[in-house]
């Protein structure tokens, strides 16, 4: 048995709210695109930074030829997902639904290999969100403009994506302390 004992106060993870992105401009496909900005006033520490995205109306989005990387105040650029990604084609299996990761509004955001699971790799729409997340910046104050980057490249030539599709974002920053 032992002989000290300390009690501490239990913890318990607080969930920051989704805020907005300022949405700049469309993805543009095979360019390099300022997508979002965001401005935050709050000081301290970050553990991790997560976006949240989703097409807007009714267009897909060939997720698996778009890379998205953010810039904080301070300059650091995190790369959340590079463009040609494991979503950007059919790895040759015929069970393999990945179809240039389209991101649509039936669908979310992984294809697991697993027959049973119907997600239809990397489409994300207007009723599904595509999450990314980064510690990146762990450390550093969050305080100020935030860029949001589209680093494109060229989707399947048979892919039903929208030559300049929306995305709407959202952001929520996780602090250290």
């Amino acid at each position: 048995m032992a002989r000290n004992y300390t009690s501490y106060k239990a913890s318990a993870l607080v969930q920051p709210e989704w805020r907005g992105v300022e949405i700049l401009s469309a993805v543009e496909y095979g360019k390099v695109k300022e997508l979002g900005q965001f401005r935050t006033s709050t000081e301290g520490a970050i553990d991790m930074v997560q976006l949240q995205m989703q097409a807007v109306g009714s267009a897909k989005v060939c997720m698996g030829s778009v890379g998205i990387f953010l810039k904080s105040p301070q300059g650091t650029v995190s790369i959340l997902s590079t463009p040609y990604n494991m979503f950007y084609d059919k790895i040759g299996d015929p069970k393999d639904k990945r179809d240039g990761g389209k991101i649509s509004s039936q669908t979310v955001y992984a294809k697991t290999g697993n027959p049973k699971d119907q997600r239809d790799g990397g489409k994300i729409s207007s009723q599904t969100r595509y999450g990314l997340g980064s510690y990146a910046f762990y450390g550093e104050n969050p305080k100020g403009d935030w860029t949001v980057y589209a680093v494109s490249g060229t989707p399947l030539a048979a892919s039903e994506c929208a030559p300049s599709p929306r995305l709407a974002m959202e952001y929520r920053i996780y602090n250290a302390e």
